[in-house]
């Protein structure tokens, strides 16, 4: 059985660096994981003939920069072919990672079939323009470090430049009828926290996909997230509970009276709003469970699976 987790974020953002991540943690427990990566089909179609308008070789840093992003079209399709045909050859269990760098998932996502897309994982990885760039010069400047390939700022600012965050958040699981679960990593503060949050989620890929038991993958829900406690969730037990309190105990009767002195419509419009800005802020396009993190439907089995935002950093790709 092979598990398909796409990679998503802009150049820089930390996807060669969850895989590694993850890859430790799958030869830990005895799995395969495997990476295909656009950016080698990209790199192959820059040295041809065919496509020699389409790209402008830059041979200090063994790179190039896309001239026409219509390539992009045929690098996708060549790029599910490969795994495709990896997928019906081998008989494994296995996490097969694709990764690749877009400037708008809204439609780039398209050029992948529907059913190659709904069955797999998406972690998506945020990171602010500026960081990225300063990623790319370091990687380039210590390759034996990393993947080292090499980005141009040019390309970063003029195709990676639009912000994909909210869309990720809000419509892509659904546009794209995304069966599993939607990962949205902004990675933007220390390496400690960006590596705990890519190995809680990959724990949790693995007991759902791996294990034969329930239990296993209930363990893994309650160990994602640092508290147990939402703020807002908190805030707003204590405005819906705390007038109930004060009415059932008779020795608060002034406190009663001052609280008659305020019209009862305002105080109804702040629990309003604090719901308003729970639902909006923690309840995207899912339905929420008593564990307090966000699910969607398994594709197979009609349990339910999580679906969140964590923040975390990376030094690397």
């Amino acid at each position: 059985m092979a598990v398909k987790v796409f990679l998503l974020g802009r150049p820089g953002s930390g996807k060669t660096t969850a895989f590694y991540i993850i890859e430790k943690i799958a030869h830990k427990k005895k799995k395969k994981a495997l990476r295909f990566r656009e950016y080698t089909i990209l790199r192959d179609m820059a040295r041809q003939e065919d496509y020699k308008d389409k790209f402008r070789l830059i041979e200090e840093y063994d790179g190039f920069d896309i001239l026409d992003t219509s390539v992009f079209i045929e690098s996708a399709r060549l790029l599910e072919k490969q795994i495709q045909s990896h997928i019906s050859a081998s008989k494994e269990n296995e996490l097969i990672f694709i990764e690749l760098a877009r400037d708008d998932y809204s439609q780039a996502m398209n050029c992948f079939s529907h059913e190659f897309l709904k069955d797999a994982y998406i972690f998506f990885f945020e990171a602010d323009l500026e960081t990225c760039i300063k990623r790319i010069h370091y990687r380039v400047a210590h390759p034996r470090k990393t993947d080292g390939h090499y980005v141009s700022d040019y390309i970063l600012k003029s195709y990676y430049s639009k912000d994909n965050l909210p869309y990720m958040e809000y419509k892509f699981r659904l546009d794209y009828n995304i069966q599993k679960r939607v990962m949205i990593i902004e990675n933007t503060d220390s390496f400690k926290k960006f590596a705990k949050k890519t190995k809680d989620n990959a724990k949790f890929i693995f007991a759902w996909e791996f294990s034969d038991t329930e239990e296993t993958v209930t363990q893994e829900f309650s160990n994602i997230g640092e508290t147990g406690l939402n703020p807002l969730q908190v805030l707003m037990f204590i405005l819906v509970t705390f007038p109930l309190f004060i009415l059932a105990i008779p020795t608060f009767i002034h406190i009663i009276y001052i609280l008659t002195d305020i019209p009862l419509f305002i105080y109804l419009l702040g629990i309003i709003t604090f719901v308003l800005l729970y639902i909006t802020k923690y309840i995207p396009s899912s339905r929420f469970t008593k564990t307090g993190w966000l699910v969607g439907l398994h594709p197979n089995s009609g349990k339910t699976q999580l679906s969140g935002r964590f923040k975390g950093n990376s030094k690397l790709k």
